[in-house]
C-alpha cells in the first residue's frame, strides 16, 4: 500500500501540466542522493522486500534542478520495484558523470541503476518504453505505463533514460537528470565537462 500510494503521486504530478512549466528552471536544495534515500526507506520499512540498495556517495553533491523532487522519487521507486520483480537482491545506483550542455545552457548528471536480477528478454528490449507494453500486468490501467512515463517526464525536463545493458544476470539503466550543480570542491574533483548537446 505504501508503494501504491507513493507511486500514485506521479499521476497527480502529470495532471498539473498547465503549471509544470514553472518547474523547468527551479532549483531545489535537495540532492539526488537524498531522493534515492527516501525511495530506499520506503522499501526498507516493508519487511517482505529483502534487497540491498547501495548509493554512490558522489550523488550527495548533486542538487536537483527543474524536475520536481517528488516526481524523481517516484521514478526511483518504480525502478527499484522493477528490480525487485526481476528477483534482484542488490541494486547499485552509480554516479557516471556531470556535464554542462552548451546548446541549452543546462547542467546534467548521468547515473546508472545496476541490479543483479534476471534481466529483460531479448525480444522485449525494443518495446520496454512503449505505452501499454508489459510482461507483468494484465490490467489495462497499470499496463506498460511506468517506464513510458519515466522516459517522457525526464525528456520534458531535458533529460532522458535508456537501457544500457541487460542479461540473465542483471540489468543497467542509465538516467540523465537535470541538476543545478554538483559540488565537487575537493582537490582533483573538477568533473565538469562541456558538451554541445
Amino acid at each position: 500500500e505504501i508503494i501504491k500510494s507513493s507511486m500514485s503521486n506521479i499521476y497527480k504530478n502529470i495532471s498539473i501540466t498547465k503549471t509544470i512549466k514553472s518547474f523547468k528552471n527551479k532549483s531545489y536544495q535537495i540532492t539526488i542522493y537524498d531522493i534515492i534515500q527516501q525511495a530506499t526507506l520506503i522499501f526498507n520499512i516493508i519487511q517482505n522486500y529483502k534487497i540491498k540498495i547501495n548509493i554512490d556517495e558522489e550523488l550527495k553533491k548533486c542538487y536537483l534542478n527543474g524536475l520536481p523532487p517528488d516526481i524523481l522519487l517516484n521514478i526511483f521507486i518504480n525502478h527499484i520495484k522493477n528490480s525487485i520483480e526481476a528477483k534482484s537482491t542488490t541494486i547499485y545506483i552509480k554516479y557516471i558523470r556531470y556535464y554542462h550542455e552548451i546548446k541549452n545552457q543546462k547542467n546534467f548528471v548521468e547515473i546508472e541503476i545496476i541490479d543483479n536480477g534476471k534481466g529483460i528478454k531479448k525480444e522485449n528490449i525494443s518495446n520496454i518504453y512503449k505505452l501499454n507494453f508489459s510482461t507483468k500486468h494484465k490490467s489495462k490501467q497499470l499496463r506498460g505505463v511506468w517506464l513510458y512515463l519515466t522516459k517522457n517526464i525526464l525528456e520534458y525536463f531535458g533529460g532522458t533514460e535508456w537501457l544500457e545493458y541487460t542479461s540473465s544476470t542483471g540489468t543497467i539503466f542509465r538516467l540523465k537528470i537535470p541538476v543545478s550543480k554538483c559540488d565537487f570542491k575537493e582537490k582533483g574533483e573538477n568533473k565538469n565537462e562541456f558538451h554541445d548537446g
